[in-house]
């Protein structure tokens, strides 16, 4: 499991910019979910981000924008939908870990979560066309 999300980490770093420190996970914690639970985490996830982008709002008097709500709202439904005709089975993999990582341009020492399904795929959604990615 360690060596998926060592996989997994390696294609989203070097997203952003060249490795140049050897990425390390550590202290993994592995839990069997249901999709449920998975829609639970992204609810309460989304929810933290929009938070913190309404505590910028306020802060930096940036101009609120009508479009980040109404997307804020939309997502939110989704997820409400999905989770309530998601399995209660658990039969996802919910790992939190411990990342350290460098590139050219930032460091990561984070801990984080991933959901992977039963085939030790990452889950991921994406927003703009309401569906799961894998």
């Amino acid at each position: 499991m360690q060596t998926e999300i060592t996989n997994i980490m390696t294609k989203e770093i070097e997203s952003v910019g060249k490795i140049i420190e050897p990425i390390q996970v550590n202290s993994l914690e592995i839990e069997k979910v249901s999709k449920q639970e998975y829609y639970n985490y992204e609810l309460t996830e989304q929810d933290k981000i929009f938070k913190k982008y309404m505590e910028l709002v306020k802060k930096r008097n940036f101009p609120f924008s009508l479009e980040n709500g109404l997307r804020h709202d939309s997502v939110m439904s989704y997820l409400e939908r999905e989770k309530a005709k998601a399995s209660t089975d658990l039969e996802i993999y919910k790992i939190n870990y411990h990342l350290k990582a460098a590139t050219q341009t930032g460091k990561y020492n984070q801990l984080r979560t991933i959901f992977l399904d039963s085939s030790l795929k990452k889950i991921e959604i994406d927003y703009s066309q309401g569906q799961i990615i894998k």
